[in-house]
Protein backbone atom coordinates (compact mmCIF):
# COMPACT_ATOMS: atom_id res chain seq x y z
CA UNK A 1 0.00 0.00 0.00
CA UNK A 2 1.27 3.36 -0.95
CA UNK A 3 1.27 6.52 1.60
CA UNK A 4 1.78 9.85 -0.17
CA UNK A 5 3.89 12.91 0.90
CA UNK A 6 1.92 15.66 2.34
CA UNK A 7 3.83 18.93 0.84
CA UNK A 8 0.89 20.57 -1.01
CA UNK A 9 2.72 20.96 -4.12
CA UNK A 10 3.25 17.07 -4.55
CA UNK A 11 1.75 15.63 -7.54
CA UNK A 12 1.72 11.88 -8.31
CA UNK A 13 4.54 10.35 -10.86
CA UNK A 14 2.94 9.14 -14.62
CA UNK A 15 0.83 6.33 -13.97
CA UNK A 16 1.25 5.99 -10.02
CA UNK A 17 -1.99 5.31 -7.87
CA UNK A 18 -3.24 9.13 -6.41
CA UNK A 19 -4.22 9.48 -3.03
CA UNK A 20 -8.18 9.22 -4.16
CA UNK A 21 -7.87 6.26 -5.54
CA UNK A 22 -6.00 4.40 -2.99
CA UNK A 23 -8.89 5.78 -0.33
CA UNK A 24 -11.52 4.01 -2.80
CA UNK A 25 -9.30 0.42 -3.42
CA UNK A 26 -9.02 0.72 0.16
CA UNK A 27 -12.57 0.91 0.63
CA UNK A 28 -13.67 -1.97 -1.94
CA UNK A 29 -11.30 -4.18 -0.02
CA UNK A 30 -12.38 -3.32 3.47
CA UNK A 31 -16.11 -4.13 2.19
CA UNK A 32 -14.56 -7.59 0.56
CA UNK A 33 -13.77 -8.41 4.09
CA UNK A 34 -16.90 -8.08 5.51
CA UNK A 35 -16.85 -4.13 6.83
CA UNK A 36 -19.22 -2.02 6.64
CA UNK A 37 -17.59 1.10 4.77
CA UNK A 38 -18.81 4.48 4.07
CA UNK A 39 -17.11 8.23 3.33
CA UNK A 40 -16.15 10.90 5.52
CA UNK A 41 -14.76 14.35 5.29
CA UNK A 42 -11.75 15.61 6.85
CA UNK A 43 -13.98 16.62 9.51
CA UNK A 44 -14.75 12.90 10.22
CA UNK A 45 -18.48 13.58 9.31
CA UNK A 46 -20.39 10.83 7.14
CA UNK A 47 -21.05 12.29 3.98
CA UNK A 48 -23.80 10.57 3.18
CA UNK A 49 -27.13 9.69 5.53
CA UNK A 50 -24.99 6.31 7.31
CA UNK A 51 -27.56 5.04 10.02
CA UNK A 52 -28.65 2.21 7.30
CA UNK A 53 -24.87 0.63 6.77
CA UNK A 54 -24.88 0.58 10.63
CA UNK A 55 -26.53 -3.00 9.46
CA UNK A 56 -26.41 -3.33 5.88
CA UNK A 57 -23.19 -3.52 3.62
CA UNK A 58 -22.84 -0.91 0.89
CA UNK A 59 -22.67 -2.69 -2.83
CA UNK A 60 -19.30 -2.20 -4.20
CA UNK A 61 -21.45 -0.06 -6.85
CA UNK A 62 -22.49 2.44 -4.04
CA UNK A 63 -18.47 2.75 -2.71
CA UNK A 64 -17.78 3.31 -6.21
CA UNK A 65 -20.32 5.92 -6.67
CA UNK A 66 -19.66 7.58 -3.11
CA UNK A 67 -16.36 7.98 -3.64
CA UNK A 68 -16.19 9.23 -7.20
CA UNK A 69 -18.68 12.07 -6.32
CA UNK A 70 -16.57 12.87 -3.40
CA UNK A 71 -12.69 12.07 -4.62
CA UNK A 72 -11.20 13.74 -1.42
CA UNK A 73 -13.13 11.24 1.16
CA UNK A 74 -11.71 9.92 3.59
CA UNK A 75 -12.88 6.50 4.34
CA UNK A 76 -14.88 5.20 7.94
CA UNK A 77 -15.27 1.57 9.09
CA UNK A 78 -18.34 0.98 11.10
CA UNK A 79 -18.63 -1.47 13.52
CA UNK A 80 -20.33 -3.92 15.48
CA UNK A 81 -22.84 -6.80 14.21
CA UNK A 82 -22.55 -5.71 10.63
CA UNK A 83 -18.90 -5.88 10.08
CA UNK A 84 -19.02 -9.23 11.96
CA UNK A 85 -18.28 -7.73 15.29
CA UNK A 86 -15.74 -5.53 14.28
CA UNK A 87 -14.21 -3.16 17.44
CA UNK A 88 -11.55 -0.86 17.81
CA UNK A 89 -9.42 0.21 20.54
CA UNK A 90 -8.55 4.18 20.10
CA UNK A 91 -5.61 4.93 22.03
CA UNK A 92 -5.68 9.04 22.01
CA UNK A 93 -1.67 9.09 21.97
CA UNK A 94 1.66 7.42 21.73
CA UNK A 95 2.12 7.20 25.48
CA UNK A 96 -1.34 4.74 25.87
CA UNK A 97 -1.13 2.31 23.17
CA UNK A 98 3.23 1.77 24.70
CA UNK A 99 1.11 1.74 27.90
CA UNK A 100 -0.99 -1.38 26.50
CA UNK A 101 2.18 -2.80 24.77
CA UNK A 102 4.09 -3.03 27.37
CA UNK A 103 1.51 -4.57 29.57
CA UNK A 104 0.10 -7.14 26.83
CA UNK A 105 3.15 -7.58 24.76
CA UNK A 106 1.82 -10.49 23.16
CA UNK A 107 -1.79 -9.62 22.32
CA UNK A 108 -0.28 -6.46 21.08
CA UNK A 109 1.79 -8.21 18.66
CA UNK A 110 -1.49 -10.08 17.19
CA UNK A 111 -3.45 -6.88 16.89
CA UNK A 112 -4.40 -5.39 13.47
CA UNK A 113 -2.74 -1.76 14.03
CA UNK A 114 -3.14 1.62 12.30
CA UNK A 115 -1.48 4.54 13.01
CA UNK A 116 -3.55 7.32 13.36
CA UNK A 117 -2.78 11.57 13.38
CA UNK A 118 -2.32 11.46 16.92
CA UNK A 119 -1.78 7.65 17.69
CA UNK A 120 -2.97 4.44 17.13
CA UNK A 121 -6.10 2.47 16.64
CA UNK A 122 -6.10 -1.13 17.55
CA UNK A 123 -8.73 -3.56 15.78
CA UNK A 124 -10.55 -7.04 17.48
CA UNK A 125 -13.32 -8.29 17.67
CA UNK A 126 -16.05 -8.40 20.54
CA UNK A 127 -19.31 -7.98 21.47
CA UNK A 128 -19.09 -3.93 22.64
CA UNK A 129 -20.56 -0.88 22.82
CA UNK A 130 -18.75 2.30 22.72
CA UNK A 131 -16.77 2.39 26.30
CA UNK A 132 -14.52 5.30 27.70
CA UNK A 133 -11.20 4.45 29.03
CA UNK A 134 -7.91 6.63 29.84
CA UNK A 135 -6.19 7.83 26.91
CA UNK A 136 -8.98 6.77 24.49
CA UNK A 137 -11.93 4.28 23.92
CA UNK A 138 -13.37 0.89 22.46
CA UNK A 139 -15.74 1.75 19.47
CA UNK A 140 -18.09 -0.72 19.37
CA UNK A 141 -21.70 -1.21 18.02
CA UNK A 142 -22.99 1.83 16.44
CA UNK A 143 -19.81 3.59 16.17
CA UNK A 144 -17.27 3.73 13.69
CA UNK A 145 -13.54 5.56 12.98
CA UNK A 146 -11.50 6.32 9.96
CA UNK A 147 -9.55 4.45 8.90
CA UNK A 148 -6.05 4.07 6.56
CA UNK A 149 -5.19 5.39 4.27
CA UNK A 150 -7.45 8.36 4.75
CA UNK A 151 -5.91 11.92 5.28
CA UNK A 152 -5.58 13.30 9.34
CA UNK A 153 -6.15 16.87 9.48
CA UNK A 154 -3.13 17.26 10.85
CA UNK A 155 -1.63 16.19 7.48
CA UNK A 156 -0.81 12.73 8.24
CA UNK A 157 -2.22 9.72 6.79
CA UNK A 158 -3.77 6.87 8.87
CA UNK A 159 -1.55 4.30 8.06
CA UNK A 160 -1.18 0.14 8.37
CA UNK A 161 1.43 -0.72 10.67
CA UNK A 162 -0.08 -4.26 11.20
CA UNK A 163 -2.76 -5.41 8.49
CA UNK A 164 -5.52 -8.01 9.45
CA UNK A 165 -4.78 -11.07 7.87
CA UNK A 166 -8.11 -12.56 8.44
CA UNK A 167 -10.47 -11.46 10.90
CA UNK A 168 -9.28 -9.13 13.93
CA UNK A 169 -8.33 -11.59 17.38
CA UNK A 170 -11.14 -11.96 19.64
CA UNK A 171 -10.62 -9.89 22.80
CA UNK A 172 -12.54 -8.87 26.33
CA UNK A 173 -12.20 -5.32 26.20
CA UNK A 174 -12.02 -5.77 30.12
CA UNK A 175 -8.00 -6.28 28.83
CA UNK A 176 -8.15 -2.14 27.75
CA UNK A 177 -8.85 -1.33 31.87
CA UNK A 178 -11.86 -0.56 33.44
CA UNK A 179 -14.26 1.77 31.29
CA UNK A 180 -14.99 5.17 32.70
CA UNK A 181 -18.76 5.30 34.23
CA UNK A 182 -20.89 6.39 31.15
CA UNK A 183 -22.08 10.05 31.89
CA UNK A 184 -25.55 10.92 33.24
CA UNK A 185 -27.57 12.39 30.91
CA UNK A 186 -29.89 15.28 31.70
CA UNK A 187 -33.34 15.71 30.38
CA UNK A 188 -35.19 18.94 31.10
CA UNK A 189 -38.98 17.70 32.17
CA UNK A 190 -41.53 17.60 29.22
CA UNK A 191 -43.99 20.10 28.89
CA UNK A 192 -47.50 19.28 30.00
CA UNK A 193 -49.56 21.84 28.22
CA UNK A 194 -49.10 24.41 25.56
CA UNK A 195 -48.60 28.09 26.16
CA UNK A 196 -51.50 29.76 25.77
CA UNK A 197 -52.92 30.89 22.16
CA UNK A 198 -51.08 34.59 21.05
CA UNK A 199 -54.14 36.90 21.14
CA UNK A 200 -53.49 38.09 17.35
CA UNK A 201 -53.08 34.40 16.15
CA UNK A 202 -56.09 35.01 13.72
CA UNK A 203 -54.53 38.10 12.33
CA UNK A 204 -51.09 35.70 11.53
CA UNK A 205 -50.16 34.40 8.21
CA UNK A 206 -51.51 30.51 7.75
CA UNK A 207 -48.01 29.32 7.81
CA UNK A 208 -47.78 31.00 11.70
CA UNK A 209 -50.95 29.83 12.66
CA UNK A 210 -50.24 25.97 11.81
CA UNK A 211 -46.68 26.24 13.16
CA UNK A 212 -48.47 27.20 16.39
CA UNK A 213 -51.38 24.81 16.10
CA UNK A 214 -48.70 22.36 15.05
CA UNK A 215 -46.66 22.90 18.81
CA UNK A 216 -49.59 22.51 20.36
CA UNK A 217 -51.06 19.17 18.54
CA UNK A 218 -47.47 17.71 19.36
CA UNK A 219 -47.54 18.82 23.34
CA UNK A 220 -50.81 17.07 24.00
CA UNK A 221 -50.28 14.26 21.93
CA UNK A 222 -46.62 13.36 23.94
CA UNK A 223 -48.85 14.01 27.20
CA UNK A 224 -51.54 11.84 25.74
CA UNK A 225 -48.99 9.20 25.23
CA UNK A 226 -47.40 9.32 28.25
CA UNK A 227 -50.43 9.05 30.18
CA UNK A 228 -51.24 5.91 28.13
CA UNK A 229 -54.31 7.67 26.71
CA UNK A 230 -54.56 5.75 23.18
CA UNK A 231 -57.84 7.41 22.50
CA UNK A 232 -56.84 10.85 23.29
CA UNK A 233 -53.61 10.10 20.97
CA UNK A 234 -55.28 8.67 18.08
CA UNK A 235 -57.93 11.31 18.33
CA UNK A 236 -55.69 13.90 17.94
CA UNK A 237 -53.66 12.34 14.64
CA UNK A 238 -55.70 13.42 12.20
CA UNK A 239 -55.74 17.07 13.28
CA UNK A 240 -52.00 17.23 13.06
CA UNK A 241 -51.59 15.63 9.62
CA UNK A 242 -53.68 18.50 8.17
CA UNK A 243 -52.02 21.05 10.54
CA UNK A 244 -48.44 19.41 9.64
CA UNK A 245 -49.23 19.04 5.57
CA UNK A 246 -51.64 21.74 5.21
CA UNK A 247 -51.96 24.15 1.67
CA UNK A 248 -51.86 27.66 2.41
CA UNK A 249 -54.59 27.47 -0.91
CA UNK A 250 -56.64 25.27 0.80
CA UNK A 251 -60.07 27.08 1.20
CA UNK A 252 -60.95 25.25 4.33
CA UNK A 253 -57.62 25.40 6.27
CA UNK A 254 -57.98 29.02 7.14
CA UNK A 255 -61.37 28.50 8.80
CA UNK A 256 -60.73 25.18 9.92
CA UNK A 257 -58.23 27.32 12.01
CA UNK A 258 -60.66 30.12 13.15
CA UNK A 259 -63.15 27.67 14.34
CA UNK A 260 -61.23 26.53 17.21
CA UNK A 261 -62.12 22.59 16.68
CA UNK A 262 -59.58 21.72 19.11
CA UNK A 263 -60.60 24.55 21.96
CA UNK A 264 -58.65 22.37 24.49
CA UNK A 265 -55.72 23.41 22.84
CA UNK A 266 -56.41 27.35 22.75
CA UNK A 267 -57.21 27.50 26.75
Amino acid sequence: MAFWARRDDWTAPPGAETPGKAVLEAALRYRRMGWSVIPVGRNKRPLVPWKRYQTHLATEAQIRQWFTEHPDANVAVIFGAVSGDLACRDFDTLDAWAQFESRHPDLAATLPVVRTGRGYHAYFTAKTRTLRFEGGEVRGEGGYCVTAPSMHASGRRYEWIREPQGPPPTVDPAVFGTPKPAAKRTTRPRKLCPEPAPADIESMPLRQQAAWHSTALTVRMNAARDAGDLAEFNRLIPAFDRVAGFLEDDPDFGPMLRAAQWPELTH
